[in-house]
């Protein structure tokens, strides 16, 4: 695994297409930004390279960076499932693809999915328990974004990254020291 270190109320439709109903400012991406963003990319072109974290501070703006990065993905004609564990970050990740023009469906309990958009941003959660009851296929996807990735190591994460073999995955996280020693490192 390569590691990028960055040194610097969404509206919900009960069909989980992600669309906002009011006009949001657009982004624009700081620079320390656009060189983290640039740096992921070097690194995924390297030979061999299939899985970078790209760590930064609270507040720094990951999401931001990780919609650029999806946005880039989706001009490249490339599925992309981007992964949290908490509402809160499925929603957040939500309205940055809303303000950056990225066509999403959400997939958490509570909103009807939709496998239409070639973007699916997904609570963890559910996405495991619906594909354990057979409700759902893993939706198909060339770059996997885990949103606070240190907790990849989890059974449930492990299972999905392995489903995903051929797949490139980031990781988003300010903390890529876990509490219990585990070290990321076993995602290859």
């Amino acid at each position: 695994m390569f590691n990028i270190n960055s040194s610097n109320t969404t509206d919900q439709l009960n069909l989980g297409l992600a669309e906002s109903k009011t006009e949001l400012p657009e982004i624009q991406l700081r620079e320390y930004q656009i060189e983290t963003i640039s740096r992921v990319e070097d690194a995924l072109a390297r030979d061999g390279i299939r899985r970078v974290i790209l760590q930064a501070p609270c507040g720094s703006g990951k999401t931001v960076m990780a919609a650029e990065l999806i946005r880039r993905a989706v001009d490249r004609c490339e599925r992309v499932l981007f992964l949290a564990h908490r509402r809160e970050l499925v929603f957040q990740c939500s309205d940055k693809l809303n303000r950056f023009g990225v066509d999403h469906a959400i997939l958490m309990a509570g909103i009807r999915p939709s496998f239409i958009p070639d973007v699916q941003v997904a609570s963890v959660q559910t996405l495991i328990a619906r594909i354990k009851r057979g409700k759902v296929e893993p939706p198909p996807a060339e770059l996997i974004i885990f949103d606070e990735c240190h907790h990849n190591v989890s059974k449930t994460h492990l299972q999905l990254i392995e489903h995903y073999a051929d797949a490139v995955v980031i990781g988003l996280t300010a903390t890529p020291i876990r509490g219990d020693g585990k070290g990321l490192g076993v995602i290859q």
